[in-house]
């Protein structure tokens, strides 16, 4: 976060647990990256209730929409994505999205107050992910999938929430994240690329929702 009054805004506007099955992904909207649409094909299509573009351009509308109604943004492509929606244009929003940016230098932060990260982080979002510095397409891939992956499978099972302090059985995103530096071939290089600005987000627990909706129509009656 720039500064303490940045992040005592978040924690105000923002919850630090999102809806696992409210995500949209944007796969490949250059149609050049052959590996990485092939990779992720399979992958998204096994998410049933998520939404997404695999290998088509997506619109302004679109792509506003993907930040402003879902929990979880993930955009695998070249760059930040702010050639399909400019981050001065992203600063206007309010973005609920989580976003995942995993294009070359889609993280970097220059010297001045200026960039994609700010952008996002002044429209809003809650957690924003961004690789520092360019990387090789198929090793950024593995680290996607393994990230992604580690995250959701870690919150399958909602047995655990069992209670108000159920978030200490499961691990933040910061800590998926360092996971799956290991799965990337060039470890320091590509692997040391991604970084995670803003709150330590997780998902959320289900059952410990259905729990209390229960108990609260109980008390009603």
């Amino acid at each position: 976060m720039p500064s303490i009054h940045f992040l005592l805004s978040h924690l105000r506007l923002n919850k630090q647990s999102i809806d696992k099955d409210n995500a949209f992904y944007i796969v490949d909207p250059g149609g050049d990256l052959m590996h990485t649409k092939q990779k992720f094909q399979s992958f998204f299509d096994r998410k049933k209730n998520w939404n997404g573009l695999i290998g088509v351009q997506p619109d302004e509308s679109t792509y506003k929409r993907a930040l402003t109604e879902y929990d979880l943004f993930i955009y695998t492509g070249h760059g930040s994505g702010s050639q399909y929606y400019p981050s001065d244009d992203v600063q206007k929003l309010r973005v609920q999205a989580t976003s995942i940016l995993m294009g070359c230098s889609s993280g970097n932060q220059y010297f001045e107050p200026y960039g994609t990260i700010l952008a996002y982080i002044v429209a809003g979002s809650p957690c924003i992910i961004g690789n520092l510095w360019d990387v090789t397409d198929r090793d950024i891939d593995r680290f996607t999938e393994d990230f992604i992956d580690s995250w959701l499978k870690e919150h399958e099972q909602d047995g655990e929430c069992k209670d108000k302090f159920w978030h200490l059985n499961f691990s933040t995103i910061c800590v998926h994240l360092s996971k799956a530096r290991n799965s990337c071939k060039m470890s320091y290089l590509n692997g040391s690329a991604p970084i995670v600005y803003g709150l330590p987000i997780n998902f959320k627990c289900k059952n410990l929702d259905k729990r209390k909706s229960k108990s609260n129509n109980r008390k009603l009656k």
